[in-house]
């Protein structure tokens, strides 16, 4: 039954995202929802559809252009956690939002039951005692934070997300593949290569994915027109970081998500 549970929280994510309202169906009538902030305290509490709609209209006012995308769904058997990036811009604020949220959905005869919003993935997990879905928000967090710092080409912040130790190869056999590099100051001669070799270089991260054992695949997408030849690039690799320490200790590229899938033991 849990991968039927799996496939409802799906459809249901699926929906909101075509705007589909038929998804209120999803919910058992009597439905729970709380609204967890960073410390683990209520912010909102609802019972019922009606109360629970009334709640998530009260959340969604306080945004413009508000959008999200959940990036995993684990199977918790009776329970689906869902790791969903919510983007935005405050209406009174102005400030941005780019937040990646816990949300956890209980099911019952493929109804949802009881829905807890964690603004905190990392306390979610803690106060669920959910260790057996293998899941570490908190790394993805610290390869997007330093991907969006190359996006902005702002190398040294994306130093700071680095290892002392780190340790970083490009594809095997690629034009820039120097073998294995050591250090800081290495990886940041090979990164600013890249900045040096084209013009509007861009580098975007498009997915990243935990792939356990503290490792992180991110696919990316880069754009540039290489400064000697005029040629434009536009292509897609993956590359895995494994995370120490809070920091980013060891990096390999590879021409596909495929292939980096296949390295850490994955079938695509």
């Amino acid at each position: 039954m849990s991968q039927e549970n799996v496939e409802v929280i799906k459809a249901l994510f699926e929906g909101w995202q075509r705007g589909d309202r038929d998804v209120i169906g999803i919910f058992d009538p009597e439905v729970e929802f709380a609204r967890y902030g960073g410390e683990v305290a209520v912010t909102r509490r609802a019972r019922g559809i009606e109360e629970m709609t009334a709640a998530l209209v009260e959340w969604i006012a306080e945004w413009s252009d508000l959008s999200f995308e959940a990036e995993r769904f684990v199977d918790l058997g009776d329970r689906v956690l869902v790791l969903a990036r919510h983007r935005g811009v405050g209406r009174r604020s102005g400030l941005s939002l780019d937040h990646l949220e816990a949300d956890v959905f209980t099911l019952r005869d493929g109804k949802i039951v009881r829905w807890e919003a964690h603004w905190d993935p990392a306390e979610a997990q803690r106060r669920l005692d959910l260790k057996e879905c293998a899941m570490s928000p908190e790394n993805v967090e610290i390869v997007r934070r330093g991907l969006f710092a190359l996006e902005r080409d702002d190398i040294d912040a994306a130093a700071e997300f680095w290892h002392p130790e780190v340790s970083w190869r490009a594809m095997e056999g690629a034009p820039d593949d120097v073998g294995e590099m050591h250090g800081i100051e290495a990886v940041r001669r090979y990164v600013e290569d890249w900045f040096d070799t084209f013009d509007d270089f861009r580098s975007e991260p498009e997915e990243l994915i935990d792939v356990g054992d503290d490792r992180v695949l991110a696919v990316m997408h880069i754009t540039g027109r290489a400064k000697s030849s005029g040629v434009a690039t536009d292509m897609r690799y993956a590359n895995v970081s494994t995370i120490r320490d809070g920091k980013i200790v060891r990096g390999r590229e590879y021409a596909t998500k495929a292939h980096a899938l296949k390295a850490v033991g994955l079938a695509d």
